[in-house]
């Protein structure tokens, strides 16, 4: 089997020759799996030089018109061979799987875009951004004292438990899922709660294995912080963004850049999920509560027992959830939290992430909540860590880097101290 791929008029056509039987069908479906992760949505099979067609050609067939329908687009067989026609015809699946004048299978009317829609092209990427909640932004609260991590000074104290029973809060920062402080003090690590989900890497005791828990029915979940970021409102806008036509990728700092600009304000919040090329981040493998070490614990030699660091992009090709506050530094209040992005930047940052195994997005704006309980239900945690550029001289692997996917953003407009 022979296949020749070209792109016209926003499709993407496979001209297919040979035979699609059992032994074959294979290539084809590595071929369309990388279609749909380069987020092709839009398919059309010319089958005009398939000569055989068995039933796990057609099952590969289905399987992708069904998932391309799901994520807002479609798959459908042009100028099918004899042959595969009269297959399709016996099967049943001609009126699912073949053009027929105007009108494409599986293919829903365009709706109309909406007046809140707009188009933001940069360099680096380009987006369509969908207003959420005309207006909508965020009050983020901050608990504990971050500073607390690098001497390991955190004590019972510091912990406070929140509840992620408002649904419109996202919080990142140092915690563990609730518990009795005496069987948590061990295992205190970087969390992020967002979607009606929170996840989190334990340190102490090994394998350091990332945790989680969703919301189910009274089931809230509950995060002992000992230092967080709390965020609460509407996000107003869902920003779907891919790399732009000069680059294979967005550089974390080039996407909070472009947030800010969008939203035009000194300070944000965000979620995102989407999917990377590789992070690049750390993470504590000690919790650094009761640690009563004395000395500052991120210095050398210290540093190697208490934190895992990337040399190199990791969780390349997965999909991601992360959360995050950023600010300019004019925004004093958050200057505790956040550190620069980049060594040039007058901005800084804060942000979490969790990879999952990969699974492409649907189209268009869409519902937080839902999205990312999809995650867990699909697949399993990777891995978590805390995003940070690793801008050393020779050997530094950068920043973080993400192709495409869904940002719910909107402006900090108030920062104040937490209250339970």
């Amino acid at each position: 089997m022979e296949i020749e791929k070209k792109k016209e008029s926003g499709w993407l056509e496979f001209r297919i020759s040979g035979r699609l039987d059992a032994s074959r069908t294979g290539y084809l479906e590595s071929e369309l799996e990388e279609a749909v992760r380069c987020g092709e949505h839009r398919i059309r099979l010319n089958l005009e030089g398939v000569a055989f067609l068995s039933s796990a050609g057609i099952r590969i067939l289905m399987k992708y018109f069904q998932s391309l329908k799901r994520l807002g687009g479609c798959l459908f067989i042009a100028d099918p061979s004899r042959e595969v026609r009269t297959v399709l015809d016996l099967s049943g699946l001609s009126g699912i799987l073949l053009e027929t004048g105007d009108e494409l299978p599986g293919v829903a009317k365009a709706a109309p875009e909406s007046s809140g829609t707009r188009h933001f092209c940069r360099e680096a990427l380009k987006a369509e951004v969908y207003e959420m909640v005309s207006g909508g932004s965020l009050i983020c609260r901050l608990a504990g004292d971050p500073s607390k991590v690098f001497s390991a000074a955190f004590d019972p104290g510091d912990c406070v438990t929140v509840s992620l029973s408002q649904p419109k809060k996202f919080a990142l920062g140092l915690g563990a899922l609730a518990g009795r402080f005496e069987d948590l003090s061990d295992g205190f690590g970087e969390f992020l709660a967002a979607g009606g989900s929170a996840v989190y890497l334990p340190t102490g005791r090994e394998p350091h294995v990332p945790d989680y828990m969703l919301s189910q029915g009274a089931l809230i979940p509950e995060v002992r912080m000992m230092y967080a970021a709390i965020c609460e409102g509407e996000f107003s806008h869902c920003v779907r963004f891919e790399h732009g036509s000069r680059e294979s990728f967005v550089p974390l700092s080039a996407m909070v850049e472009a947030l800010m600009e969008i939203e035009k304000s000194p300070a944000i919040g965000w979620v995102m999920i989407a999917e990377t090329a590789g992070l690049i981040g750390a993470a504590l493998k000690k919790s650094p509560v009761l640690g009563k070490s004395g000395c500052p614990v991120f210095t050398h030699p210290l540093i190697r027992e208490w934190i895992s660091f990337t040399s190199e992009h990791v969780y390349s090709r997965s999909l991601v959830l992360s959360a995050g506050i950023a600010a300019s530094d004019s925004v004093a209040e958050l200057r505790s939290f956040v550190r620069p992005l980049r060594k040039d930047a007058k901005l800084g940052a804060h942000v979490h992430a969790a990879a999952f195994d990969f699974k492409a997005l649907p189209q268009g704006p869409l519902p937080l909540d839902e999205t990312a309980g999809a995650l867990y239900k699909d697949g399993k945690v990777l891995g978590f860590l805390h995003l940070v550029n690793d801008d050393r001289e020779i050997t530094g692997a950068g920043e973080s880097i993400f192709t495409r996917g869904a940002v719910w953003v909107a402006p900090i407009t108030r920062v104040e101290g937490y209250r339970p």
